[in-house]
């Protein structure tokens, strides 16, 4: 996963509130970003506490004893 390049505007508006402008494609692409890295990190989660997985092989032996392949 590569990072993002974005070209944020900082603003402040009167009552001194900031502002971050960014173009659509920008925000598009941070966005893309922030996603990739939430699945990524769900997917950690689950190898983390991952049980109970058989091997390939085991489930293809099944298959084959039951008829389906």
């Amino acid at each position: 996963m590569s990072t993002v390049r974005v070209r944020p505007e900082f603003l402040t508006d009167s009552e001194g509130h900031e502002i971050v402008k960014l173009s659509l494609r920008q925000y598009k692409k941070l966005m893309k970003y922030v996603e990739d890295l939430e699945d990524a990190l769900k997917l950690d989660e689950l190898r983390r506490n991952a049980s109970g997985f058989r091997s390939y092989k085991e489930i293809r032996e099944q298959l084959k004893v039951t008829g389906r392949l």
